[in-house]
């Protein structure tokens, strides 16, 4: 159990639902706050939660593992050792993905670095994961990959109405278009989230079947999928 303040959290799942239920910033461990503060007005809600999520689940293994309570000299105790024993944990027994790991790496060290930093605290940050070697190796399995099969699957479902209300189905043939579009050109063309994210009507020329995407070295055109 982690006591932060008169609050208690007794697991990280817990907080989890606790924040998406609507838990305010004030709400979150002290020594967290001013880090969150920043990553809250730079980054989307779903970044911020992931972050807070991070931070507590090192807090919940060192408080659990090694006995250490989160208060403002927690991370002044924390030492090499203890960050190689987290992220192993990680790796070995909660069976993380290399991807996962490297994020939570991330957060922790992106924390502690602003801290010193800004506070000057002498924490000791996290060190590159070169510790766990070839447990980190990104494997790609079969399961990770999207075939054009699942792809088409997904496609051909969304033209399904069922359990639609009435209201539902009058919008509904505008989105579902809408998700086809960005789900082929994901697939289909390539494109990249970011690139998807960012095109507008402008950028898509339906007489040349062609999208414009917008690169710092210009315009480069694609020629979209049939599927489109």
């Amino acid at each position: 159990m982690i006591k932060v303040k008169g609050y208690q959290y007794n697991s990280i799942y817990r907080v989890k639902n606790r924040w998406s239920d609507g838990m305010e910033l004030s709400n979150v461990p002290e020594i967290f706050g001013e880090y969150l503060v920043r990553v809250k007005m730079s980054k989307k809600e779903s970044t911020f939660k992931r972050y807070l999520y991070d931070l507590l689940m090192f807090a919940q293994y060192a408080n659990d593992k090694l006995g250490k309570e989160l208060d403002e000299d927690f991370f002044s105790s924390i030492n090499d050792e203890d960050y190689e024993d987290f992220f192993f944990y990680c790796s070995e027994t909660k069976k993380l993905k290399s991807m996962t790991i490297k994020r939570i790496f991330s957060v922790i060290k992106g924390f502690v670095d602003f801290e010193n930093e800004l506070n000057n605290r002498g924490w000791t940050p996290p060190e590159p994961l070169t510790a766990l070697g070839n447990n980190l190796e990104q494997k790609i399995e079969e399961d990770d990959l999207l075939f054009e099969k699942d792809v088409l699957k997904v496609l051909y479902g969304m033209e399904k109405e069922k359990n639609l209300t009435t209201e539902e189905r009058r919008s509904y043939g505008y989105i579902k278009n809408r998700n086809k579009a960005i789900l082929a050109l994901l697939f289909f063309n390539g494109l990249t989230l970011d690139e998807v994210v960012s095109l507008n009507m402008n950028d898509i020329h339906f007489a040349e079947n062609i999208v414009g995407i917008r690169t710092d070295c210009g315009v480069r055109p694609v020629i979209m999928a049939e599927m489109i």
